[in-house]
């Protein structure tokens, strides 16, 4: 496995981490919006997961699962300590939804994983 494969997650994984150290703009207009958001901004996490894991077996991926699941319970903790924002486990639950429809997509698209 090269390093470099996991450069794209961790950027990503960075950006998700900045914006969720900014305090909240406007209230979002219709009820959970803010579940779909999670969902939405962890697909790319789980599709740079899955780059960076690429041919990884098949045995393996149960571990690569509770990773993508640490990764949304650290930023849904991250949250509880800036101003205006908090941890919700329905969030983190949609941050992992959302990055592991991103990195099955990508596993099972991947033609030397079948």
């Amino acid at each position: 496995m090269r390093i470099i494969r996991f450069f794209p997650l961790i950027l990503y994984y960075g950006l998700i981490f900045y914006l969720s150290s900014q305090s909240p703009g406007k209230p979002i207009p219709f009820p959970f919006a803010d579940k779909i958001i999670h969902f939405i901004l962890y697909i790319p996490l789980g599709v740079a997961g899955g780059f960076a894991f690429h041919g990884i077996r098949r045995e393996k991926i149960i571990l690569i699962c509770l990773l993508f699941a640490i990764l949304g319970i650290a930023d849904e903790l991250h949250q509880s300590f800036v101003p205006m924002r908090k941890a919700e486990i329905l969030d983190a639950i949609m941050d992992f939804a959302g990055s592991m429809t991103g990195f099955l997509v990508y596993y099972f698209r991947n033609d030397s994983n079948k």
